[in-house]
């Protein structure tokens, strides 16, 4: 498991050994919700797949993001 989907949790990272990433996982509802309550409106939304290419790059880690996105993409407009 990946752990509990309703429990925000912050994580900071290293990638590929040099690269600080800190990443915030929280519920989609709350995400959402943050996004009003800034006074936006959301215009599209995406969570992106990984990429055929990174087959040959990490097997394990493209079986895993073809099934779980990293990432969420939102465009947004100030109302």
């Amino acid at each position: 498991l990946h752990g509990d989907y309703f429990s925000p949790k912050h994580i900071h990272d290293k990638w590929w050994g040099f690269f600080d990433v800190d990443l915030y996982s929280k519920p989609l509802a709350a995400c959402l919700a943050e996004v009003r309550e800034a006074g936006f409106e959301v215009l599209d939304f995406v969570e992106p797949q990984a990429i055929p290419e990174g087959k040959a790059v990490d097997p394990l880690q493209y079986a895993r993001y073809r099934k779980l996105p990293l990432f969420m993409i939102l465009e947004l407009k100030k109302r």
